[in-house]
């Protein structure tokens, strides 16, 4: 405080300011020190308050400069001066700047930088304590709207306008917030809710205030925070902002959560509390173990958010059990919030009962009428409203017309559902309206129209693209598993379009069917009488993200990408890219392209292509046949686990550290896999041909004994004779699928992904003639010959693993320019220890030599 005073004009009396500032650091504690759990009737009272500092537990984020690392939220200050808080629907993003508030006016009053530091990270350097400024972005965006352009609209002006509004008490200058603002220093800036502005121009306008605000100064601490969804493109703060995500919730922060609730609310019954807590986690790790058996160990966590675990406690406390998913978890929770004892005053239960309708169920069909109309107006209209529109939405039916007074004023006394600020209302969370527009869809459209016409009215309008619409879908296939689980298989086939009547339907666009087929996904891995056979379809039919002759392989890469994540927790249901179970050992399901026969063919004479050969003709020994793709994580990750990895056998003149592996870069099953030197690849070719002598690995199409094959790395004049096949046309086809370079046909620099792709999201790039995907971009693939003895190593049986030399790779990468990719191009490696997230490889089988055999 002192800091503050000294910096303020000579006519202010400094005890009078100082008293003044203690009234306002007063003012915030209490306000920002309590925490609300509604539809939980304790002594009396159906909103209990929660004291902050005994229940707030300090979660996990990520902070991102370059790279990310891991930080407790508990030390956010550490981090830097500007930063900005990104998480999901529910995360805690409001809850941690309401505690920074907290903290800060505390250790403000008392002059205390040691709480400050160990409660918020604030360094303990010469750098003054800041006084905290709380403010929701979305008041700032309405201010801006009241005000034409001649006004003075900038964030310091509204600042000191809302702060005066909210509390005059503090006697403190007029011009007192927006001078401090304007020097900059002694301030630590809470700006909450960037994404709860809802019209995009007026976000930008939101974003452009905050930086004019912190352009010029250097002390002045800043912490934003908004939903991941909306902080992309320009909505992205510039001005050195650092992104801090928040990250879901682990076991133990739940953990915390419950037990610091429960011990307050059972603070006089210390058995009670024990009982209680121990009760809901255990219910809650059931849950979630049930929900790991359906989805499999890496399962996402169904309770991942505070909120979530507020609602369950109400439901917990209320329902004496534990719902099974989401659909139901909000569902409980929201008839609680609208019982009619859900009340401060426990005398007038029975008068609110009656204000609205008679019943809780008349409210809650009136509430989600609310709910769908206001979302229906989109994300940039839909998150709050008027009172006048409000009126008029419920006056423009007849049921709930004659109940609208009653609503508002139950609305205005006591919050339910919705809550109401200077005549706009809005629900306590998005999460409700999102839930209860779900409920709309299914109740009332349903039975007006049928599933037929939910999901038409989705279709429409494109909000399968929306992500305002997401939650919505995604609730209306809960909301069905938990009421009517045969709706909800039909929905979610009419949604995917694999019902008996798609056919006759029109289609939708490309982009739009690989959404529904996404979200139809998304949904069933939510549900918990989760049903095998539609797993089945579902999988297949978004797998047709890679099927070339599938308008949905046409969609959007970005897109397609993001929906292989979802595919991945279905399974990849495409032959060549996964695993097979023999005998109780896992190996990977090897799809071979068509044969190249033995012969002598045309390479090389492509000028541009770095270190081309020339053209020349080259003699190769067999026939031969490349994978289909390259190999998967999934597929070496069968190697990885085998029992017998480290024998001998397959690591024979082979440096004993690299049977030491390093994790890839991108994990997802059905990427190729990186980060592998070349002996690790023969390794894991050595070992796939045992397997395949032994009868265990599966031959497909393969002709003969299986004792009759090899498998190994392809030599570079195998891998670019299959790239350029047909070789009769080798001279046009200077990439695998024809003369012309196309961006669209490979995952290159220029794609933007920057980094690998699943394996075949290319299909237009593959070489058709012999069925190959991936020969160009996503990794570089390692081939076994020695790069400086190009026509060493034909004989695929006598790898030289000891000679010593740079390896060759072939193919381009994710992370190369177009040249990289053409079919002619010889690159090495430094060495075959190299290990780069852009090098993979794929797999070769020939016919053994006879001697051999």
């Amino acid at each position: 405080i002192q800091a503050i005073l000294e910096r303020q004009p000579q006519k202010l009396n400094p005890e009078t300011l100082r008293e003044q500032i203690g009234r306002y650091l007063t003012w915030l504690r209490d306000w920002a020190g309590t925490l609300e759990l509604r539809g939980i009737q304790r002594q009396g009272q159906q909103v209990v308050q929660l004291p902050l500092e005994e229940v707030y537990v300090p979660l996990a984020a990520k902070a991102y400069s370059g790279w990310r690392s891991e930080i407790n939220l508990n030390q956010i200050l550490a981090q830097g001066k500007r930063l900005i808080i990104v998480g999901g629907p529910g995360s805690g993003k409001t809850t941690v700047l309401r505690h920074l508030a907290w903290v800060m006016a505390q250790a403000v009053a008392a002059d205390d930088l040691h709480f400050a530091a160990k409660k918020a990270g604030f360094s303990l350097a010469k750098e003054s304590l800041p006084l905290p400024i709380y403010v929701p972005l979305s008041a700032y965006a309405a201010y801006r709207r009241e005000k034409s352009r001649q006004d003075d609209r900038t964030l310091a002006t509204f600042i000191s306008h809302y702060l005066f509004g909210r509390q005059s008490s503090f006697d403190l200058p007029s011009d007192f917030f927006r001078e401090l603002l304007r020097q900059g220093q002694q301030v630590l800036l809470l700006l909450d809710g960037l994404d709860e502005v809802p019209d995009e121009t007026e976000r930008l306008a939101v974003r452009q205030a905050i930086e004019d605000l912190v352009t010029g100064r250097e002390e002045m601490r800043v912490v934003v925070t908004c939903r991941t969804a909306a902080y992309q493109n320009r909505t992205v703060l510039g001005k050195g902002f650092r992104e801090i995500t928040v990250q879901p919730l682990a076991e133990k922060h739940i953990t915390a959560l419950v037990t610091q609730a429960y011990a307050h609310l059972y603070r006089q019954d210390e058995t009670q509390r024990r009982e209680k807590t121990k009760e809901l986690l255990v219910g809650i790790e059931r849950l979630e173990s049930e929900r790991r058996t359906r989805l499999g160990e890496n399962a996402p966590r169904l309770i991942d958010s505070p909120l979530l675990v507020r609602m369950i406690l109400i439901v917990h406390v209320r329902e004496r059990r534990m719902p099974e998913q989401r659909a139901e978890l909000y569902m409980k929770a929201t008839d609680a919030m609208l019982y009619p004892d859900y009340n401060p005053d426990v005398e007038t239960a029975a008068d609110i009962g009656r204000q609205v309708g008679g019943s809780w169920e008349i409210h809650r069909d009136l509430v989600q009428h609310l709910a769908f109309h206001m979302h229906d107006r989109g994300d940039e209209q839909g998150r709050e409203i008027t009172e006048a529109d409000l009126r008029r939405v419920l006056q423009s039916d007849t049921v709930y017309a004659p109940l609208t007074n009653d609503f508002i004023a139950l609305t205005r006394l006591r919050g339910t559902l919705l809550v109401e600020r200077s005549g706009v209302y809005q629900f306590l969370h998005l999460a409700f309206q999102e839930y209860l527009t779900a409920r709309y869809l299914a109740e009332v459209v349903g039975r007006e129209e049928g599933i037929g016409g939910i999901v038409a009215f989705l279709e429409a309008d494109k909000r399968l693209l929306d992500s305002w619409w997401r939650e919505v879908i995604l609730l209306i296939a809960g909301y069905f598993a938990v009421s009517s689980p045969h709706a909800a298989q039909t929905f979610l086939e009419r949604l995917a379009g694999i019902d008996k009547k798609a056919a006759e339907r029109s289609p939708l666009s490309p982009d739009e069917q690989v959404a529904a087929a996404e979200l139809a996904a998304s949904a069933w891995l939510e549900w918990p009488a989760q049903r095998e056979e539609l797993r089945q379809r579902l999988a297949k039919q978004l797998a047709k993200i890679f099927d070339g002759r599938a308008p949905m392989s046409t969609a959007p890469l970005k897109q397609r990408t993001a929906a292989n994540l979802t595919l991945l927790k279905l399974g990849d249901p495409r032959s060549g890219v996964g695993m097979v179970e023999r005998d109780g050992l896992k190996l990977p399901d090897i799809v071979w392209g068509v044969e190249v026969p033995l012969g002598t063919y045309w390479i090389g004479g492509d000028k541009i292509a770095w270190n081309s050969k020339d053209r020349q003709q080259v003699t190769i020994p067999h026939a031969y046949r490349l994978a289909k793709y390259p190999i998967t994580n999934a597929q070496f990750q069968c190697f990885l686990d085998a029992p017998d990895r480290d024998d001998d056998v397959w690591w024979e003149g082979i440096p004993d550290g690299e049977k030491q592996f390093r994790n890839p870069r991108w994990p997802y099953a059905n990427h190729p896999r990186e980060m592998v030197s070349w002996y690790q690849a023969v390794a894991f070719c050595r070992w796939l041909t045992a397997k395949l002598h032994a009868g265990l690995l599966p031959m497909g199409d393969l002709p003969g004994s299986s004792e009759a094959y090899i498998i190994s790395l392809p030599h570079e004049y195998e891998w670019e004779v299959a790239a350029r096949w047909p070789n009769e046309s080798a001279a046009e086809r200077l990439y695998p699928w024809g003369k012309a370079f196309d961006a669209a046909k490979a995952n290159i620099d220029e794609s933007g992904i920057g980094q690998t792709t699943p394996v075949g999201m290319y299909p237009s790039g593959r070489n058709a003639a012999l069925d190959l995907y991936d020969l160009s971009g996503n990794v570089w693939e390692w081939c076994r010959n020695l790069y400086d003895k190009p026509d060493s190593e034909l004989d695929t049986e006598e790898i030289d693993v000891r000679a010593r030399g740079r390896r060759v790779v072939r193919g381009g990468s994710f992370f190369g320019n177009r040249r990289g990719v053409r079919a002619a191009y010889r690159s090495s490696s430094l060495n075959p220890h190299d290990r780069f997230n852009f090098y993979g490889f794929r797999v070769v089988v020939v016919r053994r030599s006879p001697s051999h055999q």
